[in-house]
């Protein structure tokens, strides 16, 4: 199976734990383990999926920490649904997935805060955020992640107007910036 390129557990109920040799399939590119609700955690090996370009952890509602992530690995990722995870707070080591586009944590209840690093994530077009309602913090990010084009703070505890109105700002001057870039 080395040349397999696409994994879908999704709905395995009893599935609380995968084997670290998953690590092997160096051709994944998408792996779907949503729905997954008695997986507590991830083997490190996945991160060495360097062709991984989505993973799907969604309804996985035991599991309450993403990876660990080592600068370098996970070198193609470019979608991560962690929706409704039992994930506290992401670790800082998230930085190191350079590629990734889209960050989905909606209804995350116990998450707590995002690092304050998150700003490292350069190519984020999209951090949904939607309905954590524990958000207790949220960092300056809008400084370095150009690209974001969609952030969804709907539902979450956290909502200070005057950072809020800055992040649309600069949003918009993004917008307008890449709007003149596209008429020319």
């Amino acid at each position: 199976m080395p040349n397999l390129e696409r994994l879908n557990l999704r709905l395995c109920g009893s599935l609380d734990k995968i084997d670290s040799s998953i690590g092997v399939l160096t051709k994944l590119t998408w792996l779907d383990l949503s729905n997954c609700k008695l997986l507590k955690s991830l083997p490190s090996s996945i991160q060495y999926l360097d062709s991984l370009e989505e993973l799907y952890l969604r309804n996985c509602s035991s599991l309450e920490k993403f990876l660990e992530m080592e600068r370098g690995c996970m070198k193609g990722l470019r979608e991560l649904w962690l929706d409704n995870t039992a994930i506290e707070e992401l670790s800082s080591s998230i930085v190191h997935i350079t590629s990734l586009e889209l960050l989905s944590l909606r209804i995350c209840k116990n998450l707590k805060s995002l690092p304050s690093n998150i700003c490292g994530l350069e190519s984020l077009t999209t951090l949904d955020l939607r309905d954590c309602s524990n958000l207790e913090t949220f960092p300056e990010i809008m400084e370095d992640m150009q690209h974001l084009e969609s952030l969804n703070l709907r539902g979450t505890g956290w909502s200070p107007l005057q950072h809020s109105i800055s992040i649309i700002a600069q949003t918009w001057r993004h917008f307008r910036k890449s709007w003149r870039t596209c008429k020319s």
